[in-house]
């Protein structure tokens, strides 16, 4: 059985950090068990309210540009596939958090199928995105901000900034 336990960082070290728990975890082949994939379900706006720091943070993620966003929803691995879908999701309610179970659910997802997304699309950026932004670290910056909510300790939460949104949009109907 996988465990896991919540660790305290300073903001300023929180995307370091969980980019290397990402990268490790893309690295270890998890005996978890399968969730059964749910069917599809619209979130109703604004289904998880934000506070004023998230919002903020949230806002200061940098935007990825139009080609790469159109490039990771014509992906045809799985790990783009699934970022495509919960990108999907969150692109419905800009600003708002929604937890990874949301996510996975509203996306047609099982909560192993998305967990394992985010594990593995660092080292996929980096492979194959080389004009996606970059945080101080030069790693790439993921298209949706990730963040443990107090309210919520048990899991990450997503997000999608107004900017990422209206472009994904874009992308989307194009």
């Amino acid at each position: 059985m996988v465990q896991w336990i919540p660790v305290l960082v300073r903001v300023e070290d929180y995307r370091e950090i969980t980019a290397l728990v990402a990268q490790r975890e893309a690295t270890r082949t998890a005996e978890v068990e399968d969730l059964p994939t749910v069917a599809a379900t619209p979130l109703a706006p604004g289904a998880v309210p934000t506070s004023t720091q998230f919002e903020q943070a949230l806002a200061q993620q940098p935007v990825w540009g139009v080609e790469d966003l159109r490039r990771l929803a014509r992906g045809e691995t799985l790990t783009t596939q699934r970022w495509t879908r919960a990108m999907d999701v969150c692109a419905q309610n800009p600003g708002s958090f929604l937890t990874t179970s949301q996510v996975a659910q509203a996306a047609g997802m099982s909560i192993n199928e998305w967990r394992d997304a985010p594990r593995k699309i660092s080292r996929h950026l980096q492979a194959h995105y080389p004009a996606v932004p970059r945080d101080p670290n030069g790693d790439p910056v993921w298209p949706l901000y990730a963040k443990t909510m107090p309210d919520k300790p048990d899991e990450v939460s997503w997000a999608i900034s107004e900017d990422t949104a209206r472009r994904w949009h874009e992308v989307r109907t194009n």
